[in-house]
């Protein structure tokens, strides 16, 4: 799935249709799957913005969420009770997700509402150089747990290190001209003083991928979400 025309707002309204789409499917499924995100971007990008919205989003205060670059580890406990995004589509009888056990399209019928995901893992590799400090921090057990989503920029420096069902986050700044709707709408990382801020008129264009198919209902069910709230970033899925 490729997103491109990315400002603050629409940054912001993916955040909600990832949560609001892993609520879905947990409860179609009755059951919370652990994901592990890579998350890839030049300095300056919006990678850590990304973290923060995500974490708005589960009902963790944004502001918390600042980039782990030296404590190389942040958790953080989202409350059960947060009501579903506005505008976020939900599990009903003829919702989109089906049982496809028997090659069928049934529908799975109306679930009880799985409230997903309850913590959020928070790394930054940008610093680190060897990758014996990965495992010392027990991550094979983070990304392992039900229900638990683990975040890490600059994961792509030490990708053998990462699990094989990652979720690939890629994102880019894009060209645009001075006028498009939505400029001046800068996801540029600010939590680190030595890093080089990008533009402030950038777009950026975000790209997910995965080697596994495990997570190919979340991905569906992500852009039902987005067209659902009328997201208004470009979407492309092949």
């Amino acid at each position: 799935m490729h997103l491109s025309d990315i400002g603050r707002e629409q940054i912001a309204q993916l955040a909600d249709a990832l949560i609001a789409a892993e609520r879905c499917v947990a409860s179609a499924q009755q059951s919370a799957s652990p994901r592990c995100f890579g998350i890839v971007g030049t300095l300056g990008a919006g990678n850590t913005k990304f973290c923060q919205e995500i974490a708005r989003a589960c009902g963790v205060d944004a502001s918390e969420v600042t980039s782990p670059t030296f404590t190389l580890l942040k958790s953080y406990t989202c409350p059960s009770n947060l009501p579903s995004p506005a505008n976020a589509a939900q599990p009903s009888p003829d919702h989109s997700l089906t049982d496809q056990t028997l090659g069928d399209q049934k529908p799975l019928g109306t679930p009880q509402r799985v409230s997903t995901p309850n913590r959020l893992h928070h790394l930054d590799w940008y610093r680190i150089n060897d990758e014996d400090e990965i495992w010392e921090l027990g991550l094979d057990e983070l990304w392992e747990t039900p229900g638990e989503w683990t975040l890490i920029e600059w994961a792509d420096r030490f990708e053998d290190a990462m699990p094989t069902d990652t979720i690939w986050v890629h994102i880019q700044i894009s060209d645009c001209p001075a006028n498009h709707p939505h400029a001046n709408t800068s996801l540029a990382k600010e939590s680190l003083a030595d890093e080089p801020l990008a533009s402030d008129d950038g777009l950026r264009e975000i790209t997910f991928r995965s080697a596994s198919s495990v997570h190919d209902e979340f991905f569906r069910e992500v852009q039902t979400q987005l067209n659902v709230a009328g997201f208004t970033g470009t979407i492309r899925t092949s």
